[in-house]
């Protein structure tokens, strides 16, 4: 039996402890504004598409050295990858056809070649006269396996030994290491859940490089049935009469796989590699979380509660343990309903619930404009701008997330004010027409989404990897709309967060070297890295780096061949794997100073 005594000493105590928690909880939120977004920057002091890099005119393209010059056509699914490499790495392009090309007076940097269009295997004259230019030359795809082995001459060019089969079955994928940006990948099935991630063509042509060749992609096959040296090449380079000669087999040219891969080549190229990157990595949430009672019948079946409660007990905790858990900040983008049309209205300040949470977690909210069919988007926004006014508070919503079929309604809008006048970047889950990363404004840029953590392939994860190796850059798409409109059980909370979960901790979380950000805080990464201009030259052991048409921080990527910085002025540098450095210029002027590595240090680098 408690004694009296006792008694109110214990009520004595559960006060103190209550008034302890209650005031410090009311210090944090009268100390915290949380209706003010902190990563809101306004529109007149963010760098403008106006003074986006441009490419030189046409004509002037083959005056300058350096540029690169594509036989193919630059409207095909190749050709838009071509071109969007060379404008992200400030490249000058020119576009010619083989049959017409005379040598120019100022020879290009690199020569890309779509081997499909241009039929090398009839204009032998026409490809030798081009290799004795003395310039790498890439063939983005090769010509089919049948023409290349009646072809002494192509196989001479493409180094290969023989030609085994037309096609054969490989038992998976081995991209080597030092080729694309972390580290070797291995695409090889074993498990079931490997199995459900192989979307690869496993089916290639079996092309045995000879002596002289390296090759950076492979087939897999039986090692206990034949030598190494012996799987199917996939990408390679040979050097042929005193040219280097780069080959691609396969589509992995016609989507940004491409990116990667053509920054990989040019590092094979030259002493040290130096060019700009975004250096962003964003998480988008998207259709998180909604603030009506639409399908409340269906959730109280599944999760026996109404949908606030879905959203507050049990969505959120979860999503808030995985942006802990990795190290990440992400862009959760509100959706204040789903169907406009069944007279289920939004309860206004439902928001600022979540507006306190992401603000602790250092992250962004934003709009997400994803409606059911039946609703037009105008109307969508209309009723929109009447829930987020409803709320008191000053939260500036500057990221949006849009359906591809409504950008171009969307684009007009965020001109004429209302909704959309504080939103400087969109994004989405877009086809190739529309750009990783680029401006659809001066004032407005899109960010592509570039994975869906509720799926993620062998195709994915290379895509990913090419990605992070031409732009440092990745956005990663949750969409949580499943789990409130689900048609299957994987779209269930309970699926989806396990599924979305364990590829973010495997293949996202914030360990790769780039910076975990907001996408207001990669919106100013993007138009820096667009506006810039750049030119580096190398004396002895310094690299000089000269930053033109930017006022802020830029970012870099330098690989070396067993070199490491040793100092730097005008920034900093961080490394993420070996021979890869982050660079940080501060300055418009960069000096880095490089050695080579002592044996020593490789060892220890590869431990």
């Amino acid at each position: 039996m408690v004694s009296r005594r006792n008694y109110f000493s214990i009520i004595i105590m559960m006060a103190v402890l209550f008034f302890m928690f209650q005031f410090s909880q009311i210090i944090k939120e009268s100390g915290n504004r949380y209706d003010v977004n902190e990563h809101a920057v306004a529109i007149d002091k963010l760098p403008s598409g106006e003074a986006a890099w441009q490419p030189s005119e046409t004509d002037a393209v083959y005056e300058e050295s350096g540029y690169v010059l594509f036989f193919g056509d630059v409207e095909s699914e190749l050709g838009n990858i071509v071109t969007q490499w060379c404008h992200y790495a400030k490249k000058d392009l020119a576009v010619d056809k083989l049959s017409a090309c005379k040598k120019p007076d100022v020879l290009p940097g690199l020569i890309l070649l779509d081997a499909q269009l241009c039929d090398v295997g009839e204009q032998p004259d026409l490809l030798d006269a081009v290799l004795e230019w003395g310039v790498p030359i890439v063939f983005c795809n090769m010509p089919n396996a049948e023409e290349i082995e009646a072809s002494e001459h192509l196989m001479d060019v493409f180094g290969l030994k023989e030609v085994r089969a037309k096609e054969v079955s490989v038992q998976g994928i081995r991209v080597f290491g030092g080729f694309l940006l972390g580290g070797e990948a291995l695409y090889e099935p074993e498990t079931e859940e490997d199995f459900k991630r192989q979307d690869m063509d496993f089916d290639i042509p079996w092309y045995v490089t000879g002596t002289g060749t390296k090759t950076y992609m492979v087939g897999l096959l039986d090692e206990d049935e034949m030598d190494k040296e012996e799987f199917p090449s996939l990408i390679w380079r040979n050097t042929y009469e005193g040219t280097k000669v780069f080959a691609i087999c396969g589509g992995y040219m016609s989507d940004v796989a491409g990116l990667g891969i053509l920054s990989a080549i040019t590092y094979e190229l030259e002493p040290y590699q130096l060019y700009p990157v975004v250096n962003a990595q964003n998480v988008v949430i998207a259709n998180f979380p909604g603030f009506t009672t639409e399908n409340a019948e269906t959730l109280m079946q599944l999760y026996s509660r109404i949908p606030k409660m879905i959203y507050q007990d049990i969505m959120w905790p979860s999503v808030s343990a995985m942006i802990k858990t990795n190290d990440l900040v992400v862009t959760c983008m509100f959706s204040p309903q789903y169907d406009y049309m069944d007279g289920i209205e939004p309860v206004a300040g439902e928001e600022v619930f979540y507006l306190q949470q992401l603000k602790e977690l250092g992250s962004e909210a934003g709009m997400a404009l994803d409606y059911k069919d039946n609703a037009d988007v105008l109307q969508v926004l209309d009723s929109d701008k009447q829930f987020f006014e409803a709320t008191e508070g000053d939260y500036k919503y500057q990221t949006l997330y849009v359906k591809e079929q409504d950008l171009e309604q969307i684009i007009a809008q965020t001109e004429a004010g209302g909704l959309l006048e504080n939103v400087i970047t969109i994004t989405g889950n877009y086809s190739s027409d529309v750009p990783i990363i680029g401006y659809f404004t001066d004032n407005v840029t899109v960010q592509s989404t570039t994975g869906n953590a509720g799926e993620h392939t062998y195709t994915d994860n290379l895509k990913d990897r090419c990605l992070q190796t031409a732009l440092g850059y990745s956005n990663v798409l949750l969409d949580l709309h499943g789990a409130i409109w689900p048609e299957t059980t994987d779209d269930e909370w309970q699926n989806l967060y396990d599924e979305m979960s364990s590829n973010i901790h495997t293949y996202w979380s914030g360990d790769k070297g780039f910076t975990a950000t907001t996408l207001s805080e990669s919106d100013l990464r993007v138009r820096t890295f667009l506006n810039l201009d750049y030119e580096n030259e190398r004396k002895g052991n310094t690299i000089r780096l000269e930053i033109s048409n930017v006022s802020t921080s830029s970012w870099f990527i330098l690989r070396t061949h067993d070199e490491v910085i040793v100092d730097m002025q005008g920034g900093e540098y961080e490394m993420i794997e070996r021979n890869v450095y982050l660079i940080k210029a501060d300055e418009a002027v960069v000096e880095i100073q490089v050695e080579p590595q002592s044996l020593k240090e490789q060892g220890e680098l590869i431990k």
